[in-house]
């Protein structure tokens, strides 16, 4: 999370460290000690680089006839996004547990069936890229709601433990380029929303009815 007001140039260079690390962009040498990194890609594909070692859910599932023990660690929860298509972001909780719930699971060696469990862990990272997919909410014949700030709930409980906001990471379509767009990042201090855009210099306040593209929503877990 950011805590200061400003965007400064030790955040521009802590993000051009972080990039640089993840092996999936491409650098070119500009001239002597510069490169160029082009980082255009969807945030959820770099968020599940970044947290491949920080999932949001673990899934395991354990076959004991043949000993086979199958151990997922998710980065970025998926959820049935037609379910926010059609009834907005309020729903996102039932959305979420759609998706991800305990379930029976069969063995294809053995053919033991076992319960696969599904168990969330300290913050959830929601993948909601779908939501600005135009050409596949054209597809599926849902006219979508719109999205405020407002409409994210505060607070989620999962697999009995509670989360909090933290933040939704929103995308903004280029008018004169359908190909790519300009993310921006709202914060939620428990009290206010907040802009980080790095097309300003600081933050700006945001209000709960701000209209909101989210490709990603996170949450971090509160202690009972």
């Amino acid at each position: 999370m950011i805590n200061s007001t400003n965007i400064t140039r030790n955040i521009y260079q802590e993000r051009a460290k972080i990039l640089n690390s993840i092996p999936i962009f491409e650098i070119t040498p500009y001239r002597t000690n510069v490169t160029n990194l082009n980082a255009n890609c969807n945030v959820t594909h770099l968020a599940e680089h970044l947290f491949v070692n920080f999932p949001s859910l673990i899934t395991n599932k354990k076959y004991h006839r043949c000993n086979h023990e199958h151990l997922r660690k998710i980065p970025v929860i998926s959820i049935n996004i037609n379910i926010i298509l059609q009834n907005g972001l309020s729903a996102l909780r039932n959305t979420i547990l759609d998706t991800n719930h305990d379930k029976a699971s069969t063995c294809k060696k053995c053919h033991e069936s076992v319960l696969e469990k599904y168990t969330f862990q300290s913050h959830l990272i929601v993948d909601c890229s779908v939501f600005t997919d135009g050409q596949y909410i054209a597809s599926i014949g849902i006219e979508k709601k719109s999205a405020a700030l407002g409409s994210i709930p505060n607070k989620l409980n999962m697999g009995n433990k509670n989360y909090i906001i933290a933040g939704a990471v929103s995308y903004h379509q280029y008018a004169s380029d359908r190909n790519n767009g300009h993310y921006t990042a709202f914060v939620y201090d428990t009290t206010q929303w907040y802009l980080y855009d790095d097309m300003r210099t600081k933050r700006k306040i945001a209000s709960d009815d701000e209209e909101v593209a989210p490709h990603l929503i996170v949450y971090t877990m509160v202690a009972t």
